[in-house]
Protein backbone atom coordinates (compact mmCIF):
# COMPACT_ATOMS: atom_id res chain seq x y z
CA UNK A 1 0.00 0.00 0.00
CA UNK A 2 1.12 3.44 -0.87
CA UNK A 3 -2.20 5.62 -0.40
CA UNK A 4 -4.72 5.69 1.62
CA UNK A 5 -7.97 7.63 1.05
CA UNK A 6 -9.69 8.61 4.10
CA UNK A 7 -13.86 9.61 4.29
CA UNK A 8 -16.57 8.84 7.34
CA UNK A 9 -19.78 8.38 7.19
CA UNK A 10 -22.80 8.18 9.42
CA UNK A 11 -25.56 4.98 8.80
CA UNK A 12 -28.85 6.25 8.66
CA UNK A 13 -31.79 4.00 7.41
CA UNK A 14 -33.86 6.80 6.93
CA UNK A 15 -32.35 6.85 3.51
CA UNK A 16 -32.68 5.01 0.17
CA UNK A 17 -28.95 5.79 0.67
CA UNK A 18 -28.25 5.06 3.98
CA UNK A 19 -24.42 5.74 4.36
CA UNK A 20 -24.37 9.78 4.62
CA UNK A 21 -21.05 11.53 4.53
CA UNK A 22 -19.88 13.15 7.58
CA UNK A 23 -16.93 15.34 8.21
CA UNK A 24 -13.76 13.09 9.48
CA UNK A 25 -13.77 11.99 12.93
CA UNK A 26 -17.83 12.63 13.07
CA UNK A 27 -18.95 9.54 11.66
CA UNK A 28 -19.15 5.55 12.77
CA UNK A 29 -16.01 5.09 11.35
CA UNK A 30 -13.19 4.32 14.47
CA UNK A 31 -9.94 5.55 12.98
CA UNK A 32 -8.18 4.92 15.82
CA UNK A 33 -8.65 1.06 15.33
CA UNK A 34 -7.78 1.99 11.53
CA UNK A 35 -4.87 4.33 12.27
CA UNK A 36 -2.86 2.48 14.76
CA UNK A 37 -1.99 -0.87 13.07
CA UNK A 38 -0.45 1.17 10.14
CA UNK A 39 1.37 2.98 12.66
CA UNK A 40 2.63 -0.45 13.90
CA UNK A 41 3.79 -1.49 10.41
CA UNK A 42 5.30 2.06 10.28
CA UNK A 43 3.67 2.52 6.99
CA UNK A 44 5.38 5.44 5.13
CA UNK A 45 2.80 5.96 2.46
CA UNK A 46 0.39 8.64 2.25
CA UNK A 47 -3.04 9.43 4.08
CA UNK A 48 -5.85 11.60 2.03
CA UNK A 49 -8.13 12.66 3.62
CA UNK A 50 -11.49 13.02 2.10
CA UNK A 51 -14.18 14.47 3.87
CA UNK A 52 -17.10 15.05 0.88
CA UNK A 53 -19.12 17.46 3.03
CA UNK A 54 -19.50 21.42 2.77
CA UNK A 55 -16.50 23.71 3.36
CA UNK A 56 -17.54 24.54 6.82
CA UNK A 57 -17.16 21.27 7.60
CA UNK A 58 -14.35 20.28 5.61
CA UNK A 59 -12.62 23.16 7.40
CA UNK A 60 -13.56 21.32 10.79
CA UNK A 61 -12.28 17.95 10.09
Amino acid sequence: MRHIHLKDYHYDNRFEKPFRHVSIGDGDIDYKTLILPLHRLRYSGSLSLEPEVNQENTLKA
